[in-house]
């Protein structure tokens, strides 16, 4: 297990997960370089907001915001989220992950998302008939209000169930030429 997961597991059980969640994000290093903030996580991790603050830290030549400031500063965010909403029998990776921009982010910009309780029915049902899925999600970054999208995030997550995962896996190593 990893030293992050591990972190976050010991933080779970002593905060709880969304606590664990908005503060470990914010505090950790990596996630501190993007300049994006977690603001806002619901108890149950199904609803998640951010914001980035435009500064001389993320403004590019033109002085607007770089656009990996935004890219990156959404990348764990669902990821971590659906490992937590879905729990130990699930296996959770970011597949792909693209970003559209649709005009340069002159000021702060926010961003929202949430997992419907039916997105999560058809996920859990996609990988008990299949072992596996992909779940496609668009997240725009927008301005305070939410009326002028400045870029939109699309994210695949592959989704499993470890038993799946496991005989993938293995699967793929007994392909693989010994070298």
């Amino acid at each position: 297990m990893a030293f992050y997961e591990q972190l976050a597991n010991w933080g779970v059980r002593r905060l709880g997960a969304a606590r664990m969640y908005k503060w470990g994000l914010n505090l950790s290093p990596m996630y501190r370089r993007t300049t994006g903030k977690v603001t806002h996580v619901d108890p149950d991790l199904r609803s998640i907001s951010a914001r980035i603050r435009l500064t001389w830290r993320n403004a590019n030549y033109k002085g607007v915001m770089f656009g990996g400031s935004m890219f990156s500063a959404m990348d764990p965010l669902a990821m971590v989220a659906l490992i937590h909403i879905l729990g130990e029998d699930y296996v959770v990776w970011d597949k792909s992950a693209s970003i559209q921009y649709k005009r340069p982010a002159n000021q702060h910009v926010h961003a929202k998302f949430k997992f419907e309780e039916s997105e999560l029915a058809h996920i859990r049902q996609q990988v008990e008939e299949c072992g596996e899925c992909v779940h496609r999600m668009a997240i725009p970054w927008t301005s305070a209000d939410g009326k002028v999208v400045f870029s939109v995030v699309n994210k695949e997550l592959y989704i499993a169930s470890k038993a799946h995962h496991r005989q993938k896996r293995a699967r793929q190593k007994q392909k693989s030429p010994v070298a």
